[in-house]
Protein backbone atom coordinates (compact mmCIF):
# COMPACT_ATOMS: atom_id res chain seq x y z
CA UNK A 1 0.00 0.00 0.00
CA UNK A 2 1.31 3.12 -0.78
CA UNK A 3 1.35 6.14 0.91
CA UNK A 4 -1.11 7.88 -1.52
CA UNK A 5 -3.49 4.96 -0.67
CA UNK A 6 -3.11 5.43 2.90
CA UNK A 7 -3.95 9.52 2.11
CA UNK A 8 -7.03 8.64 0.11
CA UNK A 9 -8.35 5.97 2.67
CA UNK A 10 -7.68 8.56 5.58
CA UNK A 11 -9.84 11.14 3.50
CA UNK A 12 -12.11 8.84 3.05
CA UNK A 13 -12.65 8.51 7.10
CA UNK A 14 -12.49 11.64 7.80
CA UNK A 15 -15.14 12.50 5.03
CA UNK A 16 -17.46 9.80 6.36
CA UNK A 17 -16.51 10.78 9.55
CA UNK A 18 -17.77 14.53 9.18
CA UNK A 19 -21.41 12.95 7.35
CA UNK A 20 -22.03 11.18 10.69
CA UNK A 21 -21.09 14.22 12.93
CA UNK A 22 -23.32 16.21 10.60
CA UNK A 23 -26.47 13.45 10.81
CA UNK A 24 -25.83 13.57 14.58
CA UNK A 25 -25.95 16.81 14.59
CA UNK A 26 -28.63 17.91 12.38
CA UNK A 27 -31.14 14.71 13.01
CA UNK A 28 -30.28 12.40 15.70
CA UNK A 29 -29.68 15.52 18.36
CA UNK A 30 -32.82 17.71 17.59
CA UNK A 31 -34.71 13.92 17.67
CA UNK A 32 -33.22 13.39 21.62
CA UNK A 33 -34.31 17.09 22.24
CA UNK A 34 -37.59 16.42 20.98
CA UNK A 35 -38.21 12.93 22.46
CA UNK A 36 -37.40 14.86 25.75
CA UNK A 37 -39.37 17.64 25.78
CA UNK A 38 -42.49 14.73 25.14
CA UNK A 39 -41.49 12.78 27.40
CA UNK A 40 -41.69 16.06 30.35
CA UNK A 41 -44.96 17.10 28.70
CA UNK A 42 -46.50 13.38 28.86
CA UNK A 43 -44.79 13.60 32.76
CA UNK A 44 -46.92 17.00 33.43
CA UNK A 45 -50.10 15.33 31.59
CA UNK A 46 -50.14 11.98 33.54
CA UNK A 47 -50.02 14.75 37.25
CA UNK A 48 -52.90 16.64 36.02
CA UNK A 49 -54.93 13.93 35.27
CA UNK A 50 -54.09 12.32 38.55
CA UNK A 51 -54.79 16.38 39.90
CA UNK A 52 -58.38 16.09 38.12
CA UNK A 53 -59.03 12.75 39.80
CA UNK A 54 -60.93 13.02 43.17
CA UNK A 55 -59.38 11.21 45.51
CA UNK A 56 -61.80 12.04 49.08
CA UNK A 57 -61.01 16.19 48.97
CA UNK A 58 -57.64 17.37 48.36
CA UNK A 59 -57.39 17.16 44.53
CA UNK A 60 -58.13 19.81 41.66
CA UNK A 61 -60.94 18.37 40.86
CA UNK A 62 -62.08 17.77 44.60
CA UNK A 63 -61.89 21.62 44.87
CA UNK A 64 -63.46 22.37 41.66
CA UNK A 65 -66.64 20.62 42.93
CA UNK A 66 -66.66 21.93 46.13
CA UNK A 67 -66.81 25.58 44.34
CA UNK A 68 -69.40 24.32 41.96
CA UNK A 69 -71.55 22.71 44.89
CA UNK A 70 -71.70 26.05 46.87
CA UNK A 71 -72.49 28.79 44.00
CA UNK A 72 -75.68 26.01 43.12
CA UNK A 73 -76.55 26.56 46.43
CA UNK A 74 -76.16 30.10 46.59
CA UNK A 75 -77.82 30.31 43.32
CA UNK A 76 -80.53 27.97 44.83
CA UNK A 77 -81.11 30.58 47.79
CA UNK A 78 -81.02 33.35 45.33
CA UNK A 79 -83.95 32.45 43.89
CA UNK A 80 -85.80 30.91 46.60
CA UNK A 81 -85.56 33.85 48.64
CA UNK A 82 -86.43 35.94 45.21
CA UNK A 83 -89.96 33.58 45.20
CA UNK A 84 -90.94 35.91 48.47
CA UNK A 85 -90.17 39.29 46.68
CA UNK A 86 -92.81 41.86 44.91
CA UNK A 87 -90.48 42.51 42.29
CA UNK A 88 -89.69 40.55 38.95
CA UNK A 89 -86.21 38.75 39.10
CA UNK A 90 -84.77 37.88 36.07
CA UNK A 91 -80.75 35.97 35.04
CA UNK A 92 -79.51 35.65 32.02
CA UNK A 93 -76.23 33.98 30.45
CA UNK A 94 -73.05 35.97 29.21
CA UNK A 95 -75.10 37.01 25.77
CA UNK A 96 -77.98 37.86 27.37
CA UNK A 97 -80.09 35.44 26.50
CA UNK A 98 -82.81 34.86 29.57
CA UNK A 99 -82.20 31.54 31.47
CA UNK A 100 -84.51 31.80 34.38
CA UNK A 101 -87.33 34.45 35.46
CA UNK A 102 -89.60 34.36 39.10
CA UNK A 103 -92.84 33.36 39.80
CA UNK A 104 -93.64 37.48 40.34
CA UNK A 105 -91.49 38.07 36.85
CA UNK A 106 -94.31 35.46 35.41
CA UNK A 107 -97.32 36.86 37.56
CA UNK A 108 -96.51 40.23 35.55
CA UNK A 109 -95.86 39.39 32.13
CA UNK A 110 -98.22 36.02 31.79
CA UNK A 111 -95.00 34.27 30.68
CA UNK A 112 -93.59 31.30 32.60
CA UNK A 113 -89.48 30.71 32.99
CA UNK A 114 -89.67 28.53 29.95
CA UNK A 115 -91.69 30.52 27.94
CA UNK A 116 -89.34 33.40 28.80
CA UNK A 117 -86.14 31.28 27.76
CA UNK A 118 -83.00 32.91 25.84
CA UNK A 119 -85.55 35.90 23.75
CA UNK A 120 -89.09 35.05 24.90
CA UNK A 121 -89.31 37.91 27.38
CA UNK A 122 -89.10 39.78 24.52
CA UNK A 123 -93.09 38.79 23.89
CA UNK A 124 -94.20 40.48 27.31
CA UNK A 125 -92.70 44.12 26.15
CA UNK A 126 -95.25 46.23 24.78
CA UNK A 127 -94.78 46.70 21.48
CA UNK A 128 -94.44 50.92 21.59
CA UNK A 129 -91.61 50.05 23.64
CA UNK A 130 -90.05 46.67 22.37
CA UNK A 131 -87.49 48.13 19.44
CA UNK A 132 -86.28 50.27 22.19
CA UNK A 133 -85.68 47.73 25.11
CA UNK A 134 -84.06 45.61 22.49
CA UNK A 135 -81.61 48.15 21.21
CA UNK A 136 -80.69 49.67 24.90
CA UNK A 137 -80.34 45.39 26.44
CA UNK A 138 -78.13 44.37 23.40
CA UNK A 139 -76.13 47.33 23.82
CA UNK A 140 -75.92 46.79 27.40
CA UNK A 141 -75.03 43.49 27.25
CA UNK A 142 -71.97 43.93 24.26
CA UNK A 143 -70.60 46.57 26.28
CA UNK A 144 -71.05 44.57 29.94
CA UNK A 145 -72.45 47.32 31.57
CA UNK A 146 -75.64 48.29 33.76
CA UNK A 147 -79.03 48.06 31.99
CA UNK A 148 -81.33 50.76 33.09
CA UNK A 149 -84.97 51.52 31.58
CA UNK A 150 -88.65 52.78 31.58
CA UNK A 151 -90.39 50.50 29.74
CA UNK A 152 -94.09 48.89 29.43
CA UNK A 153 -95.10 45.61 29.69
CA UNK A 154 -98.10 43.52 29.03
CA UNK A 155 -98.97 40.31 30.52
CA UNK A 156 -100.09 38.06 27.43
CA UNK A 157 -102.86 35.95 29.65
CA UNK A 158 -104.64 39.13 30.41
CA UNK A 159 -103.76 41.83 28.59
CA UNK A 160 -102.27 44.06 31.54
CA UNK A 161 -100.53 46.46 30.87
CA UNK A 162 -97.77 47.40 33.60
CA UNK A 163 -95.03 50.33 33.66
CA UNK A 164 -91.73 49.15 35.48
CA UNK A 165 -88.34 50.36 35.80
CA UNK A 166 -85.58 47.45 34.94
CA UNK A 167 -82.24 47.63 36.27
CA UNK A 168 -79.85 44.42 35.76
CA UNK A 169 -76.20 43.94 36.53
CA UNK A 170 -73.36 42.19 35.43
CA UNK A 171 -72.63 38.82 36.87
CA UNK A 172 -69.05 37.87 37.23
CA UNK A 173 -66.77 34.86 37.87
CA UNK A 174 -63.41 34.87 40.33
CA UNK A 175 -61.58 35.92 37.20
CA UNK A 176 -63.60 38.90 36.96
CA UNK A 177 -65.45 37.88 33.53
CA UNK A 178 -69.00 38.83 33.13
CA UNK A 179 -70.60 35.16 32.64
CA UNK A 180 -74.62 36.63 32.93
CA UNK A 181 -76.78 39.40 34.23
CA UNK A 182 -79.12 39.57 37.09
CA UNK A 183 -82.32 42.12 36.06
CA UNK A 184 -84.80 42.95 38.57
CA UNK A 185 -88.19 44.63 37.49
CA UNK A 186 -90.11 46.69 40.07
CA UNK A 187 -93.68 48.37 38.80
CA UNK A 188 -93.86 52.32 38.10
CA UNK A 189 -96.90 52.82 40.34
CA UNK A 190 -96.56 56.48 39.32
CA UNK A 191 -97.19 55.49 35.52
CA UNK A 192 -100.47 53.42 35.32
CA UNK A 193 -102.25 54.89 32.47
CA UNK A 194 -102.75 52.03 29.94
CA UNK A 195 -102.61 52.60 26.22
CA UNK A 196 -106.26 52.78 25.05
CA UNK A 197 -106.01 50.03 22.65
CA UNK A 198 -104.64 47.53 25.14
CA UNK A 199 -107.46 48.79 27.61
CA UNK A 200 -110.08 48.11 25.46
CA UNK A 201 -108.72 44.79 24.05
Amino acid sequence: MTPADIITILGGLGSAAGTVYGFYRLVVRPTFVIIKKLRTSFEILEKMQEEFKPNGGSSLRDAINRIEAKLLIEQHARRALSMAMDVGIFETDGQGMCTWVNEYYSDLTGLTSEEAKNFGWVTGLFEDDRERVVEEWDSAVKQKRVFKLDFGMVNSRTQDYSRVHCTAFPSTNIKGDVIGFVGIVVKNNKELIRPKYIAGS
